[in-house]
């Protein structure tokens, strides 16, 4: 058994996680605030610059891959607890860096933002992995996929927050205030999570050593778990520009269209991550299965690009059903792996998403800058939906083999005191 059945535990897990996840939507908000801030700046103060923009855009995916591969598994080796807490601190420090070269002027602002936006990036999924690391270590397994819904609800959350209120924040003050309310959500994210409670030391494989020191291969059924996942997001990826598309090109340009799209996706991603929180008792692997067709269904859906409503509705519902397949998935894959390599499953997870995102956008400029926009932008729609429909056959697959709920993992971890304050080492 991996989970820890000690008198007391239960409160005390159950105020590190309110802990974890009051200090997450802080620093997410404080990311969807400088992302979205620096989007608009930069974009802006080079005359509305499509390469600028694409490179901005691109300097936010693609260091994820890099953190995703190399950093990620570094949390399986390291105190989750003070990990944590130093990445907030060293996002704070790099947004103070900034908010010094802003001030003084040295260099080009839009490239300095830029660059620390990477570097924020790189950081991200050493960050997830640390609090999933954390999650796996503290929780019975049977509320990791609760704690993962409530994350994913953070997500949204703050995306609909750190999106609407970063634009109104640069354009009723100015790029220093925006850094220095990012430098603020970041120093009270880490002083919340100086509270968190020890998270137990996982028991190493065999031959012993130091926790994360083995590392086994994974497993069959996490393998065409992860295709899955990679092949979801090669096709859903496409509501990255999705929206921008079809109110500027579809229905006439206005900025209350792309607005209305936008809120409508957020409001799907907030209610996809409640309702996979509901469905974990029941669901199982089917679940997510079953969110992949509706994400095929609906990017089919998104083909009618200009009846606002019938657009609006489809996009909506395919970030709902992602939410689902993504905790579903995520939840099956983390419980047939050992606690110990916790980290470097999440971090796999992260990377296969973004490669299918990153797929997805490659896709996008491929079919798009040759033929009309409206019809390669629809045929492109259509074979994401077939490819979101590979990925709910190879779901299934993984679910008539090894089942719709996960045996329990090898590996166990030690008990520790209720009142320590950090790991051992």
């Amino acid at each position: 058994m991996t989970d820890i059945d000690q008198p007391g535990h239960d409160q005390a897990r159950d105020r590190s996680l309110r802990v974890l996840l009051s200090a997450y939507a802080l620093s997410q908000l404080g990311n969807w605030l400088f992302r979205t801030g620096v989007v608009f700046f930069a974009y802006n103060q080079n005359n509305g610059s499509t390469a600028v923009l694409t490179t901005a855009i691109v300097l936010v995916y693609l260091p994820i891959l890099f953190g995703s591969r190399l950093l990620a598994p570094l949390a399986d080796r390291l105190d989750t607890r003070r990990t944590l807490i130093g990445l907030d601190a060293l996002r704070a420090v790099l947004l103070t860096v900034l908010l010094v070269v802003v001030w003084i002027g040295v260099g080009s602002t839009s490239a300095a933002t830029i660059g620390v936006m990477a570097l924020l990036s790189v950081l991200t999924p050493f960050f997830t992995a640390s609090q999933t690391a954390y999650l796996r270590r503290v929780l019975p397994s049977e509320r990791i996929p609760g704690a993962l819904a409530s994350v994913s609800r953070i997500d949204w959350s703050t995306f609909v927050l750190g999106t609407a209120a970063a634009p109104l924040l640069l354009q009723y003050t100015d790029l220093p205030m925006l850094i220095i309310v990012d430098i603020v959500t970041f120093v009270v994210s880490g002083w919340l999570l100086v509270r968190l409670m020890l998270a137990p030391k996982p028991v190493d494989g065999p031959g012993g050593g130091q926790a994360g020191s083995w590392k086994p291969r994974l497993t069959l059924s996490s393998k065409w778990l992860l295709v899955s996942v990679f092949a979801l997001n090669a096709g859903a990826g496409l509501i990255n520009v999705y929206p921008n598309v079809v109110a500027r090109d579809f229905l006439g340009g206005g900025a209350g269209w792309l607005s209305a799209i936008n809120l409508a996706n957020g409001v799907g991603g907030v209610i996809g991550a409640t309702l996979a929180g509901r469905l974990r008792e029941r669901g199982g692997l089917r679940a997510g299965v079953l969110a992949a067709v509706v994400v095929a269904v609906s990017l089919a859906g998104m083909t009618f690009v200009t009846t606002a409503w019938i657009a609006i509705l489809a996009s909506s519902l395919m970030l709902l059903a992602g939410q689902v397949f993504a905790v579903t998935f995520q939840s099956r894959i983390l419980a047939d792996e050992p606690v110990a390599v916790a980290g470097r499953v999440s971090g796999l997870f992260t990377m296969c998403t973004f490669a299918g995102v990153t797929a997805s956008m490659l896709l996008f400029i491929g079919m798009t800058s040759s033929e009309s926009l409206r019809g390669s932008f629809t045929a492109l729609l259509v074979l994401a939906s077939v490819v979101a429909l590979v990925s709910a056959v190879v779901g299934f697959t993984a679910l008539r083999r090894y089942g719709d709920r996960s045996a329990e993992p090898v590996l166990t971890a030690e008990p520790v005191p209720l009142d320590a304050r950090s790991e051992r080492p």
